[in-house]
């Protein structure tokens, strides 16, 4: 007898601890559905305003492709990163590396995948060569080359010196746009896109 009653009330105890939990799960899940709503309704009133960002792009002139898209990790000829040389809201069109001792004068920009990166006809990388001028003469001691130029030649059959690096203004997609195309997850990605991520 004794048996059955402290089986009874382990019953007992377990089951209040499933509906403990049971209401819980359904705080959390009402809560969650709250902020769904709050996050899908902040992105119908904030996500129609059109902003334009200053980019930069590299192009053959000859096809008039971009051939290879320019991003924030992209290399420069001082060696840096383009995310080093503030572009956007820079009206002045020369964008300055801002590392410490780096001479660049403007955002020099150079095809690289991987380890390899573009080279100059002298053979020596980019980094050897003056990012203050913007011939970009290189500086190995007893190399007679006056500037960067590069043999290489772009998956659209045309030259490296037929390419040109342009500054242009695109439009940002809305955050109503990228969420009305699935490019966003609410549940996890709006609080980096809030953060301009």
């Amino acid at each position: 007898q004794a048996q059955a009653q402290t089986q009874t009330e382990f019953g007992s105890k377990t089951f209040n601890h499933c509906i403990t939990k049971d209401k819980n799960n359904t705080r959390n899940l009402k809560q969650n559905e709250q902020k769904l709503m709050t996050s899908r309704q902040s992105i119908e009133t904030s996500g129609s305003e059109t902003r334009y960002k200053q980019v930069i792009i590299w192009r053959c002139a000859q096809c008039e492709k971009e051939c290879i898209p320019v991003r924030e990790q992209s290399r420069c000829l001082c060696g840096h990163r383009l995310r080093d040389h503030p572009v956007d809201g820079n009206e002045t069109g020369k964008f300055s590396c801002k590392n410490n001792h780096c001479k660049c004068a403007n955002f020099f920009y150079l095809v690289a995948e991987g380890a390899w990166i573009l080279r100059c006809r002298c053979k020596h990388k980019g980094v050897d060569h003056d990012p203050a001028t913007p011939a970009h003469k290189c500086l190995k001691r007893g190399c007679s080359c006056i500037g960067f130029d590069s043999p290489w030649v772009c998956n659209c059959d045309h030259p490296w010196s037929q390419h040109e690096q342009l500054v242009v203004k695109r439009r940002v997609k809305t955050l109503a746009e990228m969420y009305l195309q699935g490019e966003t997850n609410i549940g996890s990605d709006l609080t980096g896109l809030r953060r301009g991520n």
